[in-house]
């Protein structure tokens, strides 16, 4: 509420700086998130090798270790190229929210780039039915 009054107010530039360092933050929530993708995949691919639980990054990034390790822990296979871990969807949730963040600092300064890379994130956050057929996996009939 304090936000959008200070921005129908003219005065944005105000916000700057704690934008700024709400971006910086989820720039590193989202690096330990996406490590833990690729720690996830690396465990489900290969489950007998010890995995990285990440437990030091999530600490400084201020995310809870417990969580990233138990999604690393739980990573399995269940397909071609198909991933399941408990709090997936969630981890998933929480990387667009931290991009979302990110692009809000980017706009805060840069409108037009804001704008750009949050064209750009929605285009990725479609789901793969409502994209062009060429570009779906989703069965012609379904496009």
């Amino acid at each position: 509420m304090k936000t959008q009054i200070i921005e129908e107010l003219g005065q944005g530039s105000i916000l700057l700086p704690a934008l700024v360092a709400e971006g910086l933050a989820a720039n590193d929530r989202i690096k330990v998130r996406m490590s833990a993708l690729q720690a996830a995949a690396r465990h489900a691919q290969e489950p007998d090798r010890p995995a990285n639980d990440l437990a030091v990054e999530s600490q400084t990034a201020g995310i809870a270790p417990a969580g990233i390790a138990a999604l690393i822990g739980g990573a399995r296979l269940i397909g071609q190229g198909r991933l399941a871990a408990p709090d997936l969807a969630k981890l998933m949730q929480e990387i667009a929210d931290d991009a979302a963040t990110m692009i809000r600092a980017v706009g805060a300064g840069a409108v037009s780039e804001g704008e750009r890379a949050q064209a750009r994130l929605d285009a990725t956050a479609r789901p793969a039915c409502s994209m062009p057929p060429a570009r779906s996996r989703c069965p012609a009939s379904r496009a």
